[in-house]
Parts: structure tokens; C-alpha cells; sequence
């Protein structure tokens, strides 16, 4: 309660000027002042409530300088006479107006000018770029810069635009200070705090497959044409160029699908956290799963990122104007009489080959495999060093058969759980 008294008796000094020694108000119309005087309609405040401030400004324009001296934010010494001016040869005038003093004349402030608006002696200018940090060009002068932050204050500003911060500089619209652009995977709200050409995304499009990150974030450029991501935060290969709906502009994004796991570059499997699971790709420096038995059920190793991702197995599995092609569902591609092939990834994942598209908008490189899916004849399955067919088996699919299982790289006969799985006259010796 002592402090709504204390608040209530400081009320009339925000109106102090009003009548004291007959001096004259010169206040032009177009000066914006906001009124934080108490009036009769306003509520009375109970022993439970909490003051809450009114609001200094809702934009930066808000923020003159006759609204900063009334809230107490200009240095000016406070007059109510020219007789209290005596003391500074650059402000000897009482600007009632304003309630403080200032110049009268340029010939108060040599070298510098009086600033007709502010009363106070300032160096002349044309742009904002000859003021100096904290300062900028307003109708030829060179002012304090100050602005409205995000809590509705009026407060000292570094700058207003981010052409104010140089090029490796955003200006934060809240603090209103130039703030350093955020690196590849830095979580942002919009493209102009992210560093160079980088974009601030939450969808893209990777290897033919919508995803949705669940924040926007910092992904740099990238040519969809060559499909070549370099980071210099990642080892080669941790991020992918994925289509932002742009014919000719990518957008680098991690091939985890996780900015918090960057990919940890390696030389030699050894460097790898698991060498057992996970093998060092030379192509891009990069430690990944090496091949299908490295993945949970489910899911296959990606053959270009070398990541675990949901797989797929026939087209059934995939939604409409969609294929399975690799293990992953994507858009189906298109091969030209001229021989052109059409919405297969880029670049090709071996140097040397070709993509090739079949009837059914499959995309595949004659004589390669990326998945055990690729292998059609019965025992073969794909060698991830050559992506070749071989004989034999890694895993059960790959007999081809639902009464063959894979052991120790053969296809055998699986075992029976009884009798009812036997022929006529047969027993299952496994059965107890």
C-alpha cells in the first residue's frame, strides 16, 4: 500500500511544467507525446494489485525526443528559465517546450550546429554511415539512436535496420543490437539471420521424401544441379541438398535429419563410435551404418547419406503417383526418347555409371544395387562395397523363399515347430 502512496504523490510532476511562470508552450501539432499522466477514469489499485507501467512507445517513431526527455532518458539539464540556463554557453536558452535548455543559434555550438528540433548542438550530416556507432543521420544531424524494444521501452539502440549491423551482422529486433547471423542448423525464425545465402526452413523435400523438422532452421545453399553440399561446421557428407520447391536452388540440410548430431568425420572405421554397426564412408568422410543388418527392422541404410531411414518394399507401400525405388518411396521418374532421365537423384552415387529409369518410374543404375530389394533372383544378395549381386544370402529376404532362412551366409531350409509343418509319414525332429 505504501508504494500505490508513494506512486500517487509523484503523479502531478509528470505534468510539472503546465502553468509554472507563465512561460508559453511552442509545442507544434506534429509532436508525438504520450500521456502518462493518472486520470479519474483510471482504476484504483487494491492492496493485491501489481502497478503496471504504461507503455513508452509501440514503435520506434514513438520515441522523440520530447517523449524522451518527458520519461526522464535525456542528459538535458531541466529549466524552467532562461536564469537557470547561465551555466553552459552551448544550452543558455530555456526551452519551456521542452523543460530544459539548449542552444539558441549555430553560433552556440561552433563547430558544430543547433538542432532546431532538439535544441541541442550536433555535428551536421547526410547519412546515418557518418554518425558513428549509436547514432543516426535524422534531418541532417546526428542524433542518439534510440527505438522501441520488444518489452515497449524506449531504449539507447545500436540499430534500427540490419543495414546498420555490415554484413555478418542482423539487427535484433528486440534488443535492438546487431547480433552475429546464425551459423548452418542454428534455429531461427527468418532468412536474414542466417549467415550469407543461407535460408531459415522447417520442409524440404530429400531423395524424393517430404519431411518437417519440428523448428526452422539455418540451411545454406546449395545447387540442386550438382547436389554438392560444402559446410565448413560438418564433416563432408553430414549435410544433403534437398528441394525447397526452388527449380534450380537447394538447400543444405543434415542427413541425420538432427542438427544436434553432427556427423563425426572419420578416416578409418576405427574412428567410428561403433565399428561393428557403422563404417567410414570415404566418399564423404563420414561415419554411417553399412548396410542393411545395421539398421533397426524396418528401416534401410539410405545408399547415398548412409543413414538409417524407413524403407519400403514393393509400391503398395508408398501413396499415390509414388514407387519404391531403393528402399525409399519417391516421385517416379521419367526417361525421355532422347534418353534423358528425369527425377532420379543428382549426382549419381558412382562415378562412372548412369541412372536409368524402368516402365514403372523405378529409378536404378544398370548392373548396381542399393538395397536387397535391387537383387531379384533367388540366393543373391547386394554387396555394399561393389553394389553388386552375389550369391548367397546376409539376411532371410534374401533367400527369396519363406521357408529358407539366411545362416552363415547360405540359404537353408528353416526349421520346423511340428509335426502339422511335416509331409505325410514325416516328424519334426525339433518338436519336444
Amino acid at each position: 500500500m505504501r508504494a500505490i502512496i508513494s506512486f500517487l504523490a509523484i503523479l502531478p510532476l509528470f505534468g510539472g511544467c503546465k502553468g509554472s511562470g507563465g512561460a508559453k508552450s511552442n509545442t507544434s501539432d506534429s509532436t508525438q507525446i504520450l500521456d502518462v499522466s493518472y486520470t479519474e477514469g483510471d482504476m484504483v489499485l487494491g492492496e493485491t494489485d501489481s502497478y503496471v507501467p504504461p507503455k513508452e512507445c509501440s514503435k520506434d517513431e514513438d520515441c522523440t525526443f520530447a517523449n524522451l526527455v518527458r520519461l526522464g532518458k535525456v542528459s538535458a539539464k531541466t529549466c524552467q528559465g532562461d536564469a537557470d540556463c547561465q551555466d553552459d554557453p552551448q544550452a543558455p536558452v530555456c526551452h519551456v517546450d521542452l523543460g530544459i535548455c539548449g542552444c539558441k543559434d549555430d553560433l552556440d555550438c561552433f563547430p558544430d550546429s543547433c538542432n532546431p528540433e532538439t535544441w541541442q548542438c550536433a555535428s551536421s550530416c547526410f547519412t546515418t554511415a557518418e554518425c558513428g556507432e549509436g547514432k543516426e543521420c535524422l534531418n541532417g544531424f546526428c542524433v542518439d539512436m534510440w527505438a522501441c524494444n520488444c518489452d515497449n521501452k524506449c531504449v539507447q539502440a545500436r540499430c534500427k535496420e540490419h543495414k546498420n549491423c555490415g554484413s555478418e551482422l542482423y539487427c535484433d529486433a528486440c534488443s535492438k543490437t546487431c547480433v552475429r547471423r546464425l551459423p548452418a542448423c542454428g534455429q531461427c525464425e527468418e532468412d536474414y539471420q542466417c549467415e550469407q545465402e543461407a535460408k531459415c526452413i522447417q520442409e524440404f523435400e530429400l531423395s524424393g521424401v517430404h519431411t518437417t523438422m519440428p523448428y526452422k532452421f539455418c540451411a545454406p545453399w546449395c545447387p540442386l544441379a550438382t547436389g554438392m553440399c560444402v559446410v565448413d561446421i560438418a564433416p563432408v557428407g553430414f549435410f544433403a541438398c534437398a528441394n525447397i520447391g526452388n527449380p534450380t536452388d537447394g538447400a543444405c540440410v543434415p542427413s541425420t535429419l538432427d542438427c544436434g548430431k553432427l556427423g563425426k568425420r572419420c578416416t578409418s572405421d576405427a574412428d567410428c563410435d561403433d565399428p561393428v554397426k557403422q563404417k567410414c564412408w570415404e566418399d564423404r568422410q563420414v561415419c554411417g551404418c553399412r548396410d542393411i543388418t545395421s539398421c533397426p527392422f524396418g528401416q534401410i541404410c539410405h545408399p547415398v547419406t548412409h543413414v538409417c531411414v524407413q524403407g519400403c518394399q514393393d509400391d503398395n507401400e508408398c501413396g499415390n503417383d509414388k514407387v519404391c525405388a531403393a528402399g525409399l518411396c519417391r516421385d517416379k521418374c521419367q526417361k525421355y526418347l532422347d534418353g534423358t532421365i528425369k527425377g532420379c537423384d543428382d549426382p549419381v552415387p558412382m562415378e562412372g555409371k548412369q541412372w536409368d529409369c524402368d516402365t514403372k518410374g523405378h529409378c536404378f543404375v544398370p548392373g548396381m544395387c542399393f538395397t536387397p530389394f535391387d537383387c531379384l533372383e533367388k540366393e543373391t544378395y547386394c554387396d555394399t562395397e561393389t553394389h553388386e549381386c552375389k550369391s548367397g544370402c546376409m539376411i532371410d529376404y534374401d533367400c527369396k523363399a519363406a521357408a529358407m532362412m539366411c545362416l552363415n551366409g547360405k540359404c537353408v531350409p528353416k526349421p520346423c515347430m511340428g509335426n502339422y509343418e511335416c509331409s505325410c509319414g514325416e516328424v519334426c525332429e525339433k518338436q519336444t
